[in-house]
């Protein structure tokens, strides 16, 4: 029998949606399902980015990171992997984590993207599964994204070494499995389409987030 979800929320995710509050939520649902295993979680960026990717809007997030980029004062993408200790930064971390993710699917599609979780539960680090997907570690990833944004790579003082791990999520990378049929579901779809514990919920995240109003 499927458990019962009970969600909460007094502040709205920046939106007076209350439905986005409940897309917002059931992305992390779906998320630590998808993931749950031996290697930990995945970077905080990309869980709070899909997490505010999967509402009708990003609300007022999209104005804070859009005047961060007008005046290139941006985070770092170490920085935006876990939670920001400065309260003054949280919508730019919630902006920022949402426009990469945006990004990432914007430009390499939905099933890359759900290729990227698939690595992650099985035990990659983010380097290894970001090169492993979209052909790019995490700092480059990060330099692809300022370009899109019309900002130059970021000066760093030493190149980063390819042997380290930034998030220490897993050990090896492995592919994707060879029984993907490129589903085209939207991105949280994909991830928990794997996840037989979320059944209940994949009804209504296919309502709310499989078929997000047009923007």
């Amino acid at each position: 029998m499927a458990p019962n979800i009970v969600l909460m929320a007094n502040v709205p995710c920046i939106t007076p949606d209350i439905a986005d509050v409940l897309r917002h939520e059931l992305t992390h649902l779906v998320v630590e399902e998808a993931l749950r295993g031996p290697f930990g979680s995945i970077p905080l960026w990309l869980n709070e980015g899909a997490a505010v990717y999967s509402q009708s809007t990003p609300g007022n997030y999209e104005p804070v990171v859009s005047d961060a980029i007008r005046r290139d004062e941006l985070m770092t993408i170490n920085q935006i992997s876990s939670s920001p200790g400065d309260p003054s930064l949280v919508l730019l971390f919630y902006g920022q984590s949402w426009s990469i993710v945006n990004y990432l699917i914007e430009e390499y599609g939905e099933d890359a993207f759900g290729g990227l979780f698939r690595l992650y539960r099985e035990g990659a680090t983010s380097d290894r599964a970001l090169e492993e997907v979209y052909g790019v570690g995490l700092v480059d990833l990060e330099d692809e994204w300022r370009e899109s944004v019309g900002l130059e790579p970021r000066v760093r003082a030493t190149a980063p070494d390819d042997d380290d791990d930034d998030d220490g999520v897993g050990a090896q990378a492995t592919s994707p499995s060879d029984d993907d049929d490129g589903s085209a579901f939207a991105p949280i779809a994909i991830i928990a389409a794997s996840t037989l514990g979320l059944l209940a919920v994949l009804g209504i995240v296919g309502v709310y987030l499989t078929r997000r109003p047009n923007q």
